[in-house]
């Protein structure tokens, strides 16, 4: 009696089956290898003004970060608004963005009160005094106080 053997078909799979194993074990157990089977979770990260936008990807596994779809900064996008000066506060430009910035240009100097002056004169019951009003902005202020009269009878 012959005995038959499958030799053929084992041998191919047994000459391989050290490196195969070789293989599996090391990209299982070797920590140096950076061989992980990655399971990626993505974050979108938004641009802002000064910080640019981009989307991470960590392994959920190994906690690895990787960066990928940069998007440079968006900028700074100012809405301007003019102040006038008036007769005590500085006129000036402000400059705001929506995240917040802020600075301001073209300060100019407050341009003082213009008084025009009326004497109210004292009278038999009422003071006098000397009114100074400012031609601009109306505020307006009282000194130079003089006495009433009193009354003068004549007999």
């Amino acid at each position: 009696m012959k005995s038959f053997t499958t030799r053929t078909t084992n041998s191919k799979f047994l000459k391989w089956l050290p490196f195969a194993l070789f293989l599996v074990i090391t990209l299982l157990l070797c920590t140096s290898c950076d061989v992980c089977f990655h399971k990626w979770e993505e974050t979108v990260v938004d641009p802002t003004c000064v910080d640019e936008g981009k989307t991470l990807r960590e392994c959920i596994k190994c906690g690895k970060v990787k960066e990928k779809d940069v998007v440079p900064a968006l900028g700074h996008e100012h809405v301007s608004t003019e102040y006038e000066a008036d007769c005590d506060s500085l006129g000036y430009t402000e400059h705001i963005c929506y995240c917040g910035d802020t600075f301001v240009t073209d300060v100019i100097t407050p341009t003082g009160h213009q008084y025009e002056t009326a004497v109210t004169a004292p009278s038999c019951e009422s003071i006098g005094y000397t009114t100074h009003t400012c031609t601009a902005c109306g505020y307006e202020y009282k000194d130079a106080y003089l006495s009433a009269l009193g009354h003068i009878f004549q007999k």
